[in-house]
């Protein structure tokens, strides 16, 4: 389970936008090389509904009571796993390619 605060997850989430053709792109990570428009299909880029902050709340919130509470239990289990979100992708992809190496035989192919 990658971690992080309900704040980063809202300032990530908020900041994704999407293309009818089926491309997402993020306005911090992964910008449209023109502000607003798909590099693939040149149409105008929309945010979803559920990536608008009032939702992602709500999601955040039906987690935080419905989902939550479980991790404890799969955590002394073995079966989860914390690592935290707020490194470089690269070293993100470390910290769990070493999790899955050592606990089990299957790798992550980058």
């Amino acid at each position: 389970m990658i971690e992080i605060s309900d704040s980063e997850a809202i300032r990530r989430l908020a900041g994704r936008l999407a293309c009818k053709c089926g491309l997402s792109y993020h306005v911090e990570y992964n910008p449209p090389k023109q502000a607003g428009i798909c590099d693939k299909c040149g149409e105008k880029l929309f945010k979803r509904d559920d990536d608008k902050p009032s939702a992602i709340k709500k999601r955040l919130e039906i987690y935080h009571q419905e989902t939550e509470p479980l991790l404890d239990e799969y955590e002394k289990q073995g079966k989860l796993f914390r690592v935290g979100g707020l490194g470089s992708i690269e070293d993100i992809y470390k910290w769990i390619d070493k999790i899955i190496s050592q606990n089990s035989k299957v790798k992550i192919q980058k």
